[in-house]
């Protein structure tokens, strides 16, 4: 989300540019809005209220929104695997978890697969993890640690550490086979360029190779009887002087265009069908196009440079009308063909003489690969330190492994001449059994991209203690232009409004900002609609009607630059106004109409109810339409995009509006953003359960029950000044709500009518 200081209630400047607005603060509350991020401030600076006599009080800090700080990861887990199937998170090809071995007596279905896989990353001993399921899909929260820092980084599916090695027996062996004394020779590097087409004409000395389709370097020095590796020097006898050339020659190549023959009926006449042939206009030499007649030899007819529509017609029947017996029908053919002519490429091939070499003794090694080629086979080849190392790929065999490791197969196996100190060894391991991606999980990843650089978080607490009176406002090295007055709550309360303001997707769960502004709040109408329909009579009956509270939102006379920033907070995902959840619709008037920066106004605008008074749920009875096996959840309220995740003996999920989750005792998951939070349940027998939810932690929720009914959630603030004073849980069993750090694994006791299975 783009942060723009223009729409910011309390904005920071590099100097003081006098007072545009003002403020009212109470002392024991706490604020929170974004800021973009300029040079005036960064993370971790203070922020302090100046007196009138220049007495600096330090109230707060700005931070980086928490989503700089963990990667959201979406796992789909895809139909249970029929073969052996492993997997890790990696980056590029380094994991970052452990890997998921399988259980070697399988899985009874996809979801006890998909279990298995959750375990397996809550369990994580290294790395700092958040994991929720809901059906066949897991959600990952990787943070940031010592360990692991996934800035920018994309993390995907990989095979992870292989433990389970090849059961074939593959073999590698380099012997020694003697001294050989050799003649004084001249050696030649031979290099072959890369331009090939069908056509070429390669000589090197006595041979010669014509190329043909699809040739590469490496095909054409093999038909040379030159080394496959262009470095390794062809020696021939001294004074010898071979020839080698290349020549581009004749080549031939297909045609890719769309010929097109037809033959159009025109009548009959004499007891014989009449046909004109038409000929497309798509023409290239070597157009092949033919006619058959049962009963008569076929017509054919090949393009050449002049070829036009007509003269192929004429050329397969004279006068271009083909006249059959009634009862026969012509049957028409036509290929593309091919094109031969000089080839334009410039093939080559060179010689390098090199020094002279004189008579030697030289050992020759003999080298042999055996035909047990696996994928993952190791082989290794060293030449006097030197080492060439190739892993067999699916498919390989004996020659293709030879040939990796640079050497030139000849019968069963291949040769290589050193100087006599020179020492040459083979080694072969067998390598893991299993391979990407054959062997990997089916688990589709999709990552949520984290915010880098985004905008600032600044908090401010204001002192308990703090003296009346108005204060300066400065950040970093930078001062605010708007003033803050520390008043009594008798004095402000009535004359302002706590406004709170979020849904900042992707920035931080649960963030929220929230500041008091100097606006009033009055409730006016409510906005009303109704459904009617006509019995048979005609009557008019009313089907459905349904109202919602719509307020009058009124400011005190601001600058433009507060009404800006009101604007963009009701426009937020999520707007509560003195405990009222509202949505803004409409226009935002100013008393004084539009005006440029420094003139001042009041605002104006409607603000509307988010939930709705239906008819149908007034007038029904609840038992009527809730089952009586499940718990309905009505409503959740005010969560402020923080996800509630709850778990049992048969129903793991997100919890949403809507959802039935069967009737049962269950653990509920609420990781929290910024703000100490309290969650109240209601069921259908009144208030079922009210906790205290710890800010910037990951809160369990053990031993919820929810009996067949309908169920309202709520989650609310808790203000600033009732957080210290709580100790344990500060509404119901202290020992209802644990929390903990993301790095450990806390498996709680259940109660006796929980199933094994609950917590596995």
């Amino acid at each position: 989300m783009r942060v723009d200081n223009d729409y910011v209630f309390l904005p920071v400047t590099p100097s003081d540019t006098g007072a545009t607005d003002v403020l009212d603060i109470l002392p024991g509350e706490n604020y929170r809005w974004l800021l973009a991020r300029t040079g005036t401030f960064a993370p971790g600076d203070a922020i302090r209220l100046v007196d009138a006599s220049g007495v600096e009080t330090v109230v707060g800090s700005l931070r980086t929104v928490r989503g700089e700080t963990y990667t959201d990861l979406t796992l789909t887990v895809g139909a249970l695997p029929t073969s052996y199937r492993q997997f890790a998170l990696c980056v590029g090809d380094v994991p970052i978890t452990t890997t998921f071995y399988p259980d070697e007596a399988g899985y009874a279905d996809r979801l006890a697969y998909t279990r298995a896989i959750t375990r397996h990353l809550a369990s994580q001993p290294f790395i700092a993890v958040d994991v929720w399921r809901s059906g066949y899909v897991v959600y990952v929260r990787l943070h940031d640690s010592d360990r692991l820092r996934l800035a920018e980084q994309t993390v995907t599916v990989g095979l992870g550490k292989v433990v389970k090695l090849n059961t074939n027996a593959p073999s590698f062996v380099v012997m020694d086979g003697g001294t050989l004394s050799k003649a004084a020779a001249w050696p030649y590097r031979v290099d072959i360029g890369a331009s090939i087409v069908a056509g070429n004409v390669f000589v090197f000395g006595a041979e010669e190779y014509t190329a043909v389709d699809g040739d590469t370097v490496a095909i054409v020095r093999a038909a040379l009887g030159l080394p496959a590796d262009p470095e390794t020097p062809v020696e021939l006898p001294t004074a010898t002087y071979p020839t080698a050339y290349a020549k581009p020659d004749k080549g031939r190549w297909d045609n890719s265009n769309a010929p097109t023959l037809a033959l159009r009926y025109t009548g009959t006449s004499g007891g014989a069908n009449q046909y004109a042939v038409v000929v497309g206009t798509d023409i290239l030499p070597g157009n092949v196009y033919q006619i058959s007649v049962s009963g008569q030899p076929d017509r054919v007819a090949v393009a050449d440079d002049t070829s036009t529509p007509t003269t192929i017609a004429a050329a397969l029947v004279s006068g271009g009308v083909l006249s059959v017996a009634v009862g026969t029908e012509p049957v028409t053919l036509v290929q593309a063909g091919y094109q031969t002519g000089d080839n334009v490429n410039s093939p080559s091939i060179t010689l390098e003489a090199l020094t002279p070499l004189p008579s030697r003794t030289v050992r020759r090694w003999n080298g042999y690969v055996g035909s047990s080629v696996a994928p993952g086979n190791s082989y290794e080849l060293s030449i006097g330190g030197a080492v060439t190392s190739y892993t067999a790929a699916d498919g390989d065999t004996m020659a293709d492994v030879v040939a990796a490791l640079g050497q030139t197969l000849v019968g069963s196996g291949f040769t290589i001449e050193t100087a006599t100190g020179v020492a040459v060894t083979g080694l072969v391991r067998r390598g893991p059994a299993y391979h990407a991606p054959a062997n990997v999980a089916p688990l589709t990843l999709s990552q949520t991209p984290r915010p880098v650089k985004g905008p600032l978080v600044a908090e401010l607490n204001v002192p308990a203690d703090l003296a009346l009176g108005s204060y300066c406002l400065k950040v970093g090295s930078g001062v605010s232009p708007v003033r803050l007055r520390a008043q009594t709550r008798l004095i402000t309360e009535p004359q302002t409004s706590l406004v709170r303001w979020g849904g900042f997707d992707g920035l931080e769960d649960g963030l929220q900002c929230q500041l008091r502004l100097p606006l009033l709040v009055e409730k006016a109408r409510l906005q009303q609609s109704e459904s009617l329909s006509a019995d048979l009579t005609g009557k008019a009956v009313r089907q459905r009607a349904t109202a919602r509270p719509c307020y009058t939102l009124t400011t005190k006379t601001q600058s433009s630059g507060f009404h800006r920033a009101l604007w963009a907070a009701l426009k937020s995902g999520q707007v509560v106004v003195d405990g009222l959840e509202v949505e803004q619709l409409g226009e935002y008037t100013l008393s004084e109409g539009y005006a440029p920066d420094g003139y001042r106004s009041q605002g104006r605008t409607q603000l509307y109810a988010t939930r709705q008074l239906d008819t149908n749920l007034n007038w029904g009875n609840t038992a009527d339409y809730v089952s009586g096996s499940y718990a309905l959840i009505e409503a959740i309220n005010g969560d402020g995009g923080l996800a509630i995740w709850v778990r049992g003996y048969t129903f793991e999920s997100e919890l949403r509006e809507g959802v039935q989750v069967p009737a049962g005792e269950y653990e509920l998951r609420v990781g929290v953003g910024a703000d100490t939070l309290q969650l109240r349940i209601n069921g259908p027998d009144g208030l079922a359960g009210q906790y205290t939810l710890w800010a910037n932690q990951t809160n369990r929720i053990r031993n919820v029950r929810f009996e067949p009914g309908a169920y309202t959630v709520s989650l609310l603030p808790v203000p600033h000044e009732s957080v210290a004073g709580v100790v344990g849980s500060a509404f119901g069993d202290p020992d209802t709500v644990l929390t903990y750090d993301t790095e450990l694994t806390n498996r709680p006791d259940y109660s006796p009518d929980f199933n094994d299975d609950f917590d596995q």
